[in-house]
């Protein structure tokens, strides 16, 4: 299988690129990296892309990512961790984020996500001998979410 085999493979008509494969990062569509400075941003993110339906209430979320908080003072780190992701995703601008009152979504139709390209295409790719280049055995043994460390013990157990 060819390079731009491999390629053609992965759709790429998407505004935003979620990547969980070694380090998370996150670019627009023409390369422009646009991770949020924030880890606590960032596993927001990282939590919705790795989630079954692209969705999580905010409870859930201040009990992941602030444990070890008062229950006020975590709601209102979340709320700050959630503007900036509206500041930083152009929340006005894209339907792909959203908030309400209760859950945090993530329109997984609507954005790239290394992970899920990889999962939907591993037959094609595991038959592949390009498969077995340097760069592509990199990708099978890379651990998700490498540069995702808060210290926080519920979010590490979760992450486990």
């Amino acid at each position: 299988m060819t390079m731009n085999k491999v390629s053609s493979l992965f759709n790429t008509d998407y505004c935003i690129r979620i990547y969980l494969l070694g380090e998370f990062r996150i670019t627009h569509m023409d390369g422009t990296d646009i991770t949020p400075s924030s880890a606590k941003a960032r596993c927001i993110l990282a939590i919705l892309a790795l989630s079954e339906n692209g969705e999580i209430t905010r409870n859930r979320l201040t009990q992941l990512l602030w444990s070890r908080h008062a229950q006020e003072q975590a709601r209102t780190s979340l709320r700050q961790s959630l503007s900036l992701l509206r500041r930083m995703l152009h929340f006005e601008e894209n339907s792909f984020f959203t908030i309400d009152r209760n859950r945090v979504y993530l329109n997984k139709n609507s954005v790239w996500i290394d992970l899920h390209e990889v999962i939907h295409n591993s037959t094609e790719l595991l038959g592949s001998t390009l498969f077995n280049s340097p760069s592509l055995s990199d990708l099978r043994t890379d651990t998700i979410l490498q540069n995702l460390k808060i210290h926080d013990p519920a979010f590490d157990d979760w992450l486990q």
